[in-house]
């Protein structure tokens, strides 16, 4: 059979934003502009939020910090676990693996405290804030964008129209018999 056709990409895909904030990017949002893999696309202007987990997580050294004096009278085989979750805190980093319980008494006073709650609060947090630099799923091209750099983005609001590099597809119109 000979036929001719339209070639296209067998991946294409609109990346989108989750988060508000202005676009920044290294590379031209264009058509045409080539990427590869895990290269960063875009960047969200982050530093409202960076700054609000920083003071999330001071308030949380806060919180742990006034119950340490309960913990070392009431739970002393689990004190020194709950310290050096403490001191392994760090404002500007990841939030160290949250100790293992070791009595159903200590995991109440833990979670009447509400350090486990916050503790996972900060964790999303954390986590939300990763969504704020997008990296390219594939090598591949820009087919549209439909902002520019500068530009105040909306969460969900699309950003740019991707296709994957050297994955093709050929449509060819059958005519039925």
């Amino acid at each position: 059979i000979n036929g001719a056709g339209r070639v296209t990409s067998s991946s294409n895909i609109n990346i989108s934003t989750e988060v508000q904030g202005k676009l920044t990017t290294n590379i031209n949002l264009k058509k045409g502009t080539e990427f590869s893999e895990n290269q960063i696309l875009f960047k969200i202007k982050d530093s409202d939020a960076r700054l609000l987990l920083i003071a999330r997580k001071s308030n949380y050294l806060n919180l742990i910090s006034n119950s340490l004096p309960d913990l070392k009278i009431d739970f002393t085989n689990s004190f020194e676990k709950w310290e050096s979750f403490f001191n392994s805190i760090k404002v500007n980093s990841a939030l160290p693996e949250f100790p293992n319980f070791s009595t159903n008494k200590e995991k109440n006073f833990i979670v009447s405290r509400s350090i486990l709650s916050e503790y996972y609060s900060i964790k999303s947090e954390e986590e939300r804030l990763k969504k704020y630099i997008i990296t390219a799923p594939f090598n591949g091209s820009i087919l549209e964008a439909f902002t520019d750099e500068g530009a105040i983005v909306n969460p969900g609001s699309p950003i740019i129209n991707i296709i994957r590099k050297g994955d093709m597809e050929i449509e060819i119109p059958i005519n039925p018999l």
